[in-house]
């Protein structure tokens, strides 16, 4: 498709020197006619984006408001299904936005496999093991050596993965700390700055999970956040990990908005997202002249309220509702739209929480909420990295 055709995206923009992104629009007020609409209860409708429908998640959206009526809407739509739908369309939750939270990461070794790796090839099973050495070794102490030299080799090899390293030195600094910092102190590959920076600046153990909380980034200090080697470890109660490449259509980014409002919960307990996916049948091969011809172009499935080249993302509130367009129609989400639109509701309900995107070196998003001024002090001290928007 020719560039001039594309869908205008709602711009995002930033105050010079602050990493926190804002969507320019204006809410649209009023509560949103969509949260009265009845549930979808025909194939097409139950299984594709409707504007005749309410909102695939107003079901869990009102089941966490502690609104069980709603499972009276469900049976009802349930009723209306044919017979040949509804033989499966109940045991899919999916349907009505009852779905699980956005992807999370990967699963470790169990931890019986992990230690018997370590104890069988030291050098091997740092590439697998993420924790439990300490506890390995309690009950092994002639591998130390073996391990330290193992750990170190990783920590200090840059062909290595970012992720291998960064569990490596990890561990490392679980076994010994002094050992650890005077590693990180050798280790010069820029891309490794965001993990040993924290440990040289703060090298004495809890110093760096103190520092979060003396500055307000941390409410309160957890026994697992003194041990944190790095900030984004510290940080973990107020971030959450979720996978940028989604590998399906359409993208859940209203998902992925609901499991980031949490981290500010209460203040955005009371909203409602929805994704408006592009239309899933666009045909590449429509000539321009018959661009216009949107019967040829698409499939029947699609809806009227879906743009061609990219999506909606919407906040119901009970009072107004925010609509920004982000994305495109690929399988991969957006993130800078998302805290846009999330810094924005968090401005509108006067609230100083703020959402910033922190670097993972690999394919998943990591997204911190805390104080807007907490966030800033850590960006300024060199203790917090986060991804500037572009």
């Amino acid at each position: 498709m020719d560039s001039t055709n594309e869908t205008p995206r709602t711009p995002l923009e930033c105050t010079d020197g602050e990493p926190f992104l804002f969507a320019a629009v204006s809410p649209i007020p009023g509560r949103s006619p969509r949260l009265d609409l009845p549930l979808a209860s025909e194939g097409p409708a139950i299984d594709h984006y409707s504007s005749q429908h309410a909102p695939r998640g107003l079901v869990a959206y009102r089941l966490r408001r502690g609104d069980v009526a709603v499972l009276d809407d469900v049976t009802r739509a349930l009723s209306r299904v044919p017979a040949a739908e509804g033989s499966d369309a109940g045991a899919d939750s999916s349907r009505w936005g009852a779905r699980q939270g956005a992807r999370t990461a990967p699963s470790e070794p169990a931890p019986d496999d992990a230690r018997r790796a370590l104890l069988a090839n030291p050098f091997r099973a740092v590439r697998e093991l993420r924790d439990g050495a300490r506890e390995v070794l309690a009950a092994h102490p002639e591998l130390r050596g073996d391990v330290l030299a193992a750990l170190t080799v990783a920590v200090t090899d840059e062909t290595e993965q970012y992720d291998v390293r960064f569990h490596a030195l990890e561990q490392l600094a679980e076994l010994d700390r002094a050992y650890a910092v005077a590693i990180a102190e050798m280790v010069e590959d820029p891309r490794m700055a965001p993990l040993v920076a924290p440990l040289v600046k703060f090298p004495e153990p809890g110093a760096l999970a103190r520092y979060a909380h003396d500055i307000g980034l941390l409410p309160e200090i957890t026994d697992g956040e003194l041990r944190a080697v790095t900030i984004e470890n510290v940080l973990g109660s107020r971030t959450a990990l979720f996978a940028k490449e989604t590998d399906a259509y359409p993208n859940h980014y209203d998902d992925v908005l609901t499991r980031l409002a949490r981290l500010v919960s209460p203040v955005l307990d009371d909203v409602l997202f929805e994704e408006v996916p592009h239309h899933e049948f666009f045909d590449d091969d429509v000539s321009d002249e018959d661009d216009d011809d949107d019967d040829d172009a698409y499939r029947p499935v699609n809806d009227p309220d879906q743009l061609r080249d990219a999506y909606r993302l919407r906040a119901f509130l009970p009072d107004c509702t925010y609509e920004i367009v982000a994305g495109d129609t690929t399988d991969w989400i957006a993130v800078e739209p998302v805290l846009g639109l999330l810094n924005t509701l968090c401005e509108a309900r006067g609230s100083d929480l703020r959402f910033v995107e922190l670097s993972t070196g690999s394919q998943d998003g990591c997204v911190l909420a805390a104080p807007a001024r907490a966030i800033q002090t850590a960006v300024d001290d060199g203790v917090l990295v986060v991804i500037w928007p572009s």
